[in-house]
């Protein structure tokens, strides 16, 4: 695994004449993560109904010990896998099989909402409903639509 500091030199080395860019960028990434305002009470509600929820995130350890305060929705989750702590990424399949051993899941009861579609058709090869996710009002009809709400 990578450090912060060598995959900024990595980027740095493959367009040098930005490099002051690149810094920039990910000096200040954290400022990008903002919670969406329907985010926590959305996954309580989901999570009062019963449902069990996980988190499935390309995520990096650095970004997300940068931003873990800006994620009220955390304490809700049964449990998750981000892409730092198991060296898989979407939309691989093993990241999906690992997901799926680590959890015990069955994956045709579970419901996989991705904001990029490629990630949403992996989930999808690997048994498990997939909604593309649109916005919070999509993402809600689309899960009446499967009958889960």
């Amino acid at each position: 695994m990578l450090t912060p500091e060598e995959i900024v030199k990595g980027f740095c080395s493959l367009a040098p004449e930005y490099t002051e860019e690149i810094k920039e960028v990910f000096a200040h990434c954290e400022e990008t993560i903002t919670p969406l305002p329907y985010a926590e009470s959305w996954v309580r509600s989901l999570k009062e109904k019963g449902y069990r929820l996980y988190i499935l995130s390309n995520y990096s350890g650095d970004l997300f010990e940068r931003t873990k305060e800006k994620m009220p929705f955390l304490p809700y989750m049964d449990g998750t896998l981000f892409s730092y702590t198991c060296h898989l990424t979407k939309p691989e399949p093993e990241i999906y099989q690992h997901l799926i051993q680590k959890f015990s899941l069955t994956p045709d009861r579970c419901v996989f909402l991705d904001d990029t579609k490629a990630n949403v058709e992996a989930a999808e090869q690997a048994g498990i409903h997939g909604i593309h996710f649109m916005g919070y009002e999509d993402g809600v009809a689309q899960l009446k639509k499967l009958g889960v709400l």
